[in-house]
């Protein structure tokens, strides 16, 4: 009976580790499963930092792009504004001008009434001298 309660042992502990062997190796291939995946995750995780990386690049390059337009068009609106201000100046000067011809207007205005009024007066005081002379005239032949 010893024999046999041996046997009955050694058939457990037989079951035990077979049960132990076939736990490891679904465990191992649970490993292998995880290890792949980690593998093609950190081969995906490793070409979208490279695209990542590239697309850095082209931001970077575009934002470059755009500094160098801001600068060129700081630069512009720098000459657009003196452009402006001369603009303006010369405005400002047209209306002087346009109000020192405006007064001149009014005295040359006012100057040609006094030479239209002397002028009436210069015609009446000549039909009044014409008018003497023909009296003057008819008289030398009375």
């Amino acid at each position: 009976m010893e024999v046999e309660s041996l046997l009955a042992l050694t058939e457990k502990q037989k079951c035990d580790v077979e049960f132990e062997l076939e736990k490891m190796a679904i465990e191992k291939s649970e490993v292998c499963e995880r290890l792949e995946k980690s593998s093609c995750s950190g081969d995906t995780l490793t070409l979208e930092v490279k695209k990542l990386k590239d697309q850095m690049a082209e931001v970077e390059e575009e934002r470059n792009k755009l500094k160098k337009q801001a600068s060129e068009l700081t630069t512009d609106v720098a000459s657009l504004k003196k452009e402006l201000i001369s603009a303006e100046q010369a405005r400002l000067d047209l209306d002087s001008e346009r109000l020192s011809l405006s007064e001149k207007l009014k005295f040359l205005e006012i100057d040609k009434d006094k030479v239209e009024q002397e002028l009436v007066q210069i015609s009446r005081e000549r039909g009044d001298v014409t008018n003497q002379l023909t009296v003057i005239r008819a008289r030398r032949k009375a």
